[in-house]
C-alpha cells in the first residue's frame, strides 16, 4: 500500500522542502506562513498550524505570522482556560490542554509517560537543578515533552495513522528561527533528542528528516531528495 505523504515545517534557517506529492502540511508556530508559501507556490493542499498557547500569547512575532498565513485550523498545544481572551480572531481553533498533549505523546513512547517524564528532565543538566525543574513541572503543570514541531508530527500521525511525516526545518540542535528572532533552546533541544530516541518503532519508520541534524538522531531515518525548494525561493 502506498502511503500518503505529509510535510512537518519547523522554524530553522535555510530549510529546503523536497518537492514531492504532499497531501497536507502541518507547521508549527511562525512556520505557518512557509506554509502559505507553499500552498500559493507548489500545491494547495490542507493546512494545520499547531502552536503553543503560551508562545502564541507572548510572542507577537508568532501570532502575527500565523494569523496572516490563515491556516485551516489552528491546534492550540498547553491552553489552560484563563488565556481565552488572546484567541480572539476567526481562525478555525481546537484546544489541547497541557494533560493532553501529554496523553498524546505518551502514546507514542516505548514506556509512555515514564519516558516522556525521564526525558523532560534531561532539559537541565545537574542532579540539583533536575529536582528542581521536576518540581517546577508538577507545581505548574508544565510539562512540555517534545518541542512544537516534533508535536506536530506526531498530532500528524495520530490524525492520518497510514501515513508518512517528512521534516523539514526542525533540529535537533539549538539555534536561530529563520526569522531572525528568538530561538530553539539547547535544553529543548536536549530533550526532544532524549525523547525521539524513545518513539516506538512502528512511528518511527514512518518518520523522515533530510536535515543534516538527524546524524545526531540515530534511530532516524535519513532521506535525500534530488528535487527541492529553498524557503527563499517561495
Amino acid at each position: 500500500m502506498i502511503k500518503e505523504k505529509i510535510l512537518i515545517l519547523g522554524s530553522k534557517p535555510d530549510m529546503i522542502i523536497p518537492l514531492i506529492d504532499f497531501k497536507k502540511i502541518y507547521s508549527s508556530n511562525a512556520s505557518a506562513e512557509i506554509a502559505k508559501k507553499y500552498q500559493k507556490k507548489i500545491n494547495l493542499i490542507p493546512h494545520t498550524c499547531i502552536v503553543g498557547a503560551k508562545n502564541f500569547i507572548k510572542i507577537p512575532e508568532i501570532q502575527k505570522r500565523i494569523i496572516s498565513s490563515q491556516p485551516d485550523e489552528l491546534v492550540i498545544r498547553s491552553y489552560k482556560d484563563k488565556y481565552i481572551n488572546n484567541f480572539n480572531n476567526n481562525l478555525k481553533k481546537r484546544f489541547i490542554s497541557n494533560y493532553d498533549q501529554i496523553k498524546i505523546q505518551s502514546k507514542f513512547l516505548n514506556y509512555g509517560l515514564y519516558d516522556l517524564i525521564f526525558s523532560e528532565i534531561s532539559y537541565e543538566i545537574s542532579i540539583y537543578k533536575k529536582i528542581n525543574y521536576l518540581i517546577k513541572c508538577i507545581v505548574h503543570d508544565e510539562f512540555l515533552g517534545f518541542s512544537t514541531g516534533i508535536f506536530a508530527a506526531l498530532y500528524a500521525l495520530k490524525e492520518n495513522p497510514d501515513s508518512q511525516v517528512f521534516l523539514s526545518g526542525i533540529g535537533f540542535q539549538g539555534g536561530d528561527h529563520y526569522y531572525g528572532s528568538g530561538s530553539m533552546t539547547q535544553n529543548r533541544a536536549r530533550v526532544d533528542r532524549k525523547m525521539f530516541n524513545r518513539l516506538q518503532k512502528k512511528y518511527l519508520d514512518n518518520i523522515f528528516i533530510f536535515d543534516n541534524d538527524a546524524k545526531a538522531i540515530p534511530s532516524s531515518n535519513k532521506i535525500e531528495f534530488k528535487k527541492f525548494i529553498n524557503i527563499n525561493e517561495l
